[in-house]
């Protein structure tokens, strides 16, 4: 009787860890990456626009610099502030990519 071939085993154990692996495609997930940076850079762009807009907003509303300053920083503070941990503690517990969705919208 001969020994088992080890390099049979060693493929036929690799394909069956393939085909439960719990983890997505390595392309899948750059593409994933991709979007979400693609995502973040248009959110980056949104908050610049509106710092680059401050002086005509001020002057169509004819509002002062504090209240500008509440619109701009101390809403945003406070949202994050608000919302962060309720929405982390979800992000453990539910769906993410719900989540996500909803954040993106």
């Amino acid at each position: 009787m001969t020994a088992p071939d080890r390099s049979e085993s060693t493929a036929q154990a690799s394909a069956d860890e393939s085909a439960i692996s719990p983890y997505p495609r390595e392309a899948y997930s750059w593409y994933v990456v991709g979007i979400l940076m693609i995502v973040y850079v248009f959110s980056f762009m949104d908050r610049q626009i509106l710092a680059l807009l401050v002086d005509p907003i001020k002057a169509d509303l004819d509002i002062s610099d504090t209240q500008i300053s509440y619109l701009g920083g101390f809403a945003f503070a406070l949202f994050y502030t608000l919302f962060g941990i309720p929405i982390a503690r979800m992000a453990d517990s539910k769906n993410r990519k719900v989540i996500i969705s909803a954040g993106l919208a």
